[in-house]
Parts: structure tokens; C-alpha cells; sequence
């Protein structure tokens, strides 16, 4: 996930003073399908996960589901607000941190014997 989804988190300064403003709320979803090589099956996957900000102010969905001959994993960020306080914006960090260290997460195949 780390190609297609977020890479690392855009709020860095552990403290703001002003409000974060995003212009409108919004919701991503990355769906991706992948095909397993010929010969390899799955060992470990990543764990499905959902976060969700104080308040409904957003949510995070991570799930990856086996397929036959593949994996199929979705990731579904949501905003439901356009600003978030500056009060909010340790809660805001915290769930970008989150949402990268799941996009991180690997998935390991291993050859069939």
C-alpha cells in the first residue's frame, strides 16, 4: 500500500496553533486486486483495522480480504468535516500515524511445497 496509499504523515509539528482546514470534507477509498505468482500462496497478512476520529470527525477502514489466486485490499479514509481545531489536531496526527503504519504493514508470500 505504500505506492498507492498515504506514505507518510503530513502533520509533523507536534503542536498547532491554528485550525486545519481541508476546503470540504472528503472520502478516499483505494481498492486494489492483486494476483498471486504462480506457485506462491500467502503467509501472513496484515490485520484489518478501523480508526475513527473523536467526535465523527473521520474514519479509517483497512481491510484485505484472500481471493482466489489473490488478495484484495481496501482502504477507505473519510473527513466528515471541512476544519478541524487546533485543539483537534493531536487526534488528527495521531490517526495520519495510524493510517501510515497500517499502509506499511506487509504482506508475506511464501513458495507452495
Amino acid at each position: 500500500m505504500q505506492n498507492f496509499g498515504e506514505e507518510e504523515n503530513p502533520f509533523r509539528l507536534a503542536d498547532r496553533r491554528f485550525p486545519v482546514d481541508f476546503g470540504a470534507g472528503h472520502d478516499e477509498t483505494l481498492m486494489l486486486t492483486f494476483t498471486l505468482p504462480e506457485g506462491y500462496e500467502v503467509e501472513e497478512l496484515p490485520k484489518n483495522a478501523a480508526v475513527a476520529l473523536p467526535d465523527n470527525g473521520g474514519r479509517f477502514q483497512y481491510l484485505i480480504n484472500p481471493t482466489p489466486g489473490g488478495l484484495q485490499v481496501v482502504s477507505r479514509i473519510s473527513f466528515t468535516k471541512a476544519a478541524y481545531s487546533a485543539e483537534e489536531y493531536a487526534n488528527l496526527r495521531e490517526f495520519y500515524s495510524l493510517i501510515v503504519a497500517k499502509h506499511a504493514e506487509r504482506i508475506v508470500l511464501k513458495k507452495k511445497s
